[in-house]
C-alpha cells in the first residue's frame, strides 16, 4: 500500500513540471514568431531608411524600454499577463507596418510605443517564467522550488532556447533567397512581416493562465510601487547585478552596432546565421549548467566566451580573416545566451514571486545601455566600444562573486540568527 501510495505521488508530482514546461515551450513559441518579424525588420531598417533615421529610431525604442520598464511594473500588476503579452506584442507588427507607409514622423511615434510595449511583454514573460518555476499546481499555493535551482535554469534555457531560434529562421531564410537569386525587393519585407507578427498576438491570446495569478494580493497604490521599485533599485543584491545587465545591453550594441560593418556587406547574413545558432544552443547548454553546476561555471564560461570572442573580432578586422570572425559571432550570440540566463536566473532564484520589480530593472539599465550605446557608436570608434565592454565583462564576473559569496551568505546568516532568538528565549 505504501508503494502504491509512493508512485502515485510521484506521477501526480511529475505532471505538474511536464505541465508548466510546456506552458514555457508555448511561450517561446509566441516569442519566436513575433521577433521572426521584428529581427528581419530591424535588421534591413538601414537598408529601408537612410542611417540616421534608423539610428534615431533604435534609439528611440531602446530609451522608451527603459524608461516605461519604471511603471510597467504597476500597469501589468492591474492587466494581468495575457492581456500584457497581447498590448505589448501589438506594438511590434505595428512599428514594422509604420515601415509601410513610409513616413519618418510615424516611425518615430511607433518606436516610442515599441519601446512601451516591449517593457511590458518582457517583464509578463520574465513574471510568468518566475511563476511557473515557484508555484505548484498540486496544492494551488506557493511553494518554493529554488532552494536546490532545479527549475529557473531549465525554464530559461528552454524559452531562450526556443526564442533564439527566430534569428536562425529569419537569416537562413534570406540566405536561400540570396543564394538561389531569388526576385525580392526588400520593400514588401515590411507588409509581409507585418502579417507574421499579427500572427504571434493570435499565439499569445491563447496563452494559458498562471496559477498564482488567481487570488494574488491586493494592488498597491501607483505612489507606493514606485516607492517599491526604487527600494528594489538600491537593494545591495540588485547593486551587485547592474555590472552583468549593463554588460548585456552595451553587448548587443556592438555586436548588432559596429561589428557586422567589418565585414563585406554580403557575408552579414551568414555571420547572424552563426550567431542565432549560437544564441538558441547556448540557451540550453546555460541552463543545464547553471542547474547541475552553479553560478561559478556558468559565470566562468560566460567571462570566457566573451573575452575570447572579442579578441577574436580584433584578430579577424586586423587579418580581414572571415574565419575568425565567424568564431567571433558565434562566442557573442553564445556569450549574450549566457548573460541572459545567468541575469534572469540571479533574479528568480533571489526574489522568487518578487520578481516583477528586479526584472523591470533589468530592463531599464540594459535598454538605456543599448539606446546609449547605439548614440556612441556614432561618436567614438567601434575599438572604444570593445574595451569598454572588456572592463565591464571583468566587473560583471567580480560582481557576481560579491553577490553570491558575500551578500546572500551574509543574509542567510542573518535570516539564521533571526530564526534561532526566539528558540534561545523560549
Amino acid at each position: 500500500m505504501e508503494d502504491a501510495e509512493k508512485e502515485s505521488v510521484e506521477k501526480k508530482e511529475v505532471a505538474p513540471l511536464s505541465s508548466k514546461i510546456g506552458k514555457v515551450a508555448y511561450l517561446g513559441c509566441s516569442f519566436c514568431i513575433l521577433f521572426v518579424a521584428y529581427q528581419l525588420t530591424q535588421g534591413f531598417l538601414t537598408t529601408l531608411f537612410p542611417p540616421n533615421i534608423s539610428l534615431i529610431s533604435l534609439s528611440i525604442i531602446y530609451i522608451s524600454l527603459g524608461l516605461m520598464s519604471l511603471v510597467t511594473p504597476q500597469i501589468q500588476t492591474r492587466i494581468g499577463l495575457r492581456w500584457s503579452f497581447l498590448i505589448g506584442g501589438f506594438t511590434y507588427p505595428l512599428f514594422i507596418f509604420s515601415l509601410v507607409l513610409n513616413q519618418s514622423w510615424f516611425v518615430f511615434m511607433t518606436s516610442f510605443t515599441l519601446g512601451a510595449g516591449a517593457s511590458l511583454l518582457w517583464l509578463a514573460q520574465g513574471v510568468s517564467d518566475t511563476l511557473q518555476a515557484v508555484i505548484s499546481p498540486i496544492h494551488q499555493v506557493y511553494i518554493s522550488l529554488l532552494a536546490d535551482g532545479s527549475n529557473v535554469g531549465k525554464f530559461n534555457g528552454i524559452f531562450f532556447s526556443i526564442h533564439n531560434v527566430n534569428m536562425i529562421i529569419g537569416m537562413f531564410t534570406l540566405s536561400v533567397v540570396d543564394y538561389f537569386h531569388v526576385p525580392f525587393d526588400l520593400n514588401n519585407l515590411p507588409m509581409i512581416m507585418t502579417f507574421v507578427g499579427l500572427l504571434s498576438l493570435i499565439l499569445f491570446f491563447f496563452v494559458r493562465d498562471v496559477e498564482g495569478e488567481k487570488g494574488k494580493k491586493e494592488i498597491a497604490p501607483f505612489v507606493e510601487g514606485l516607492k517599491e521599485l526604487w527600494k528594489i533599485s538600491t537593494d545591495t543584491k540588485m547593486l551587485c547585478i547592474y555590472a552583468a545587465i549593463i554588460l548585456q545591453g552595451s553587448h548587443l550594441t556592438f555586436t548588432f552596432g559596429p561589428f557586422p560593418t567589418m565585414v563585406d556587406k554580403n557575408q552579414v547574413a551568414n555571420l547572424f546565421l552563426v550567431c542565432g545558432v549560437a544564441r538558441m544552443s547556448a540557451s540550453y547548454v546555460a541552463g543545464k549548467m547553471y542547474d547541475r553546476l552553479g553560478w561559478h561555471y556558468t559565470v566562468a564560461a560566460e567571462t570566457l566566451v566573451l573575452l575570447l570572442s572579442y579578441g577574436s573580432s580584433v584578430y579577424g578586422y586586423r587579418t580581414s580573416s572571415f574565419w575568425a570572425m565567424l568564431v567571433a559571432s558565434f562566442g557573442f550570440g553564445a556569450g549574450d545566451s549566457f548573460l541572459m540566463l545567468i541575469i534572469s536566473a540571479s533574479i528568480m532564484s533571489i526574489w522568487k514571486q518578487e520578481a516583477k520589480n528586479p526584472f523591470a530593472m533589468f530592463r531599464l539599465f540594459s535598454s538605456l545601455a543599448s539606446g546609449i550605446g547605439m548614440i556612441a557608436v556614432r561618436l567614438f570608434s567601434w575599438e572604444v566600444v570593445l574595451v569598454f565592454n572588456l572592463i565591464m565583462t571583468l566587473c560583471a564576473a567580480g560582481s557576481y562573486c560579491l553577490l553570491f559569496c558575500r551578500v546572500i551568505k551574509k543574509d542567510a546568516m542573518y535570516a539564521q540568527l533571526e530564526m534561532q532568538e526566539p528558540i534561545e528565549r523560549e
